[in-house]
C-alpha cells in the first residue's frame, strides 16, 4: 500500500492528473469513507464502480456484489453541486473539498449503453461494439498484420455499423 500512495505522490509532483477508481465490494464497502477522505486530501477525483457480472465468476459476483445506493445517498446530501457527464449519463457530485465524485453503474443502465460510444479491442484481435457481448465482433489481426488501412477503416466501419444499446428501457 506505501508504494502506491508513494507513486501516487510522485505522480502529483510531477503534475500528473491522477484519478481514483473505488470498485465497491462487499469486502470493502466499508471502507469507502477513508477512501474518500484520502481522495480528499491529495485532491483527486474518484470514481466508485459498481461491480458487473462480466469476467467475474458466478459465485465471486454472488459473494461480493454489493449495492451502491447508501454511497450514492451519502454523496446526494453532501454534494455541493451536481452534473451528468455526458459518456453514459454518469452522475458526477461536486464535493465541498473541490472533487469530483463520479458514480459508474453499468450493468442494467440504459443510460450507460445510449450514451456508449466505445469500441473494445479484445487480446485475440477482435473489435466489439459492446462490453457485454461476444458477439457480434470483427476480426482485424490480419490487416493489422499486412499494415492494410483501408481494410482497418472498413472493419471499424463494420463493427461501428453493429452497434445498438445492450439495455434497453423498461417495455420496449
Amino acid at each position: 500500500m506505501e508504494r502506491v500512495i508513494e507513486g501516487i505522490d510522485k505522480a502529483l509532483e510531477y503534475g500528473i492528473r491522477v484519478k481514483l477508481n473505488y470498485l465497491a465490494l462487499r469486502s470493502n464497502i466499508d471502507e469507502f469513507q477513508k477512501i474518500l477522505e484520502f481522495a480528499e486530501t491529495k485532491g483527486l477525483n474518484l470514481n466508485v464502480i459498481e461491480l458487473i457480472p462480466l469476467g467475474v465468476p458466478v459465485e465471486v459476483y454472488r459473494k461480493e456484489h454489493a449495492s451502491i445506493n447508501q454511497i450514492i445517498n451519502y454523496l446526494e446530501k453532501r454534494a455541493v453541486g451536481k452534473y451528468y457527464r455526458e459518456l453514459q449519463n454518469r452522475p458526477v457530485y461536486v464535493l465541498d473539498s473541490g472533487i469530483r465524485v463520479e458514480v459508474v453503474v453499468g450493468y442494467g443502465n440504459y443510460f450507460f449503453c445510449a450514451k456508449c460510444t466505445r469500441i473494445r479491442l479484445t487480446p485475440d484481435g477482435y473489435l466489439k461494439p459492446c462490453l457485454y457481448v461476444e458477439n457480434p465482433k470483427v476480426g482485424i489481426v490480419d490487416v493489422v498484420k499486412s499494415r492494410d488501412e483501408g481494410g482497418l477503416i472498413k472493419a471499424f466501419r463494420e463493427v461501428t455499423m453493429l452497434r445498438k444499446p445492450y439495455f434497453q428501457p423498461q417495455g420496449r
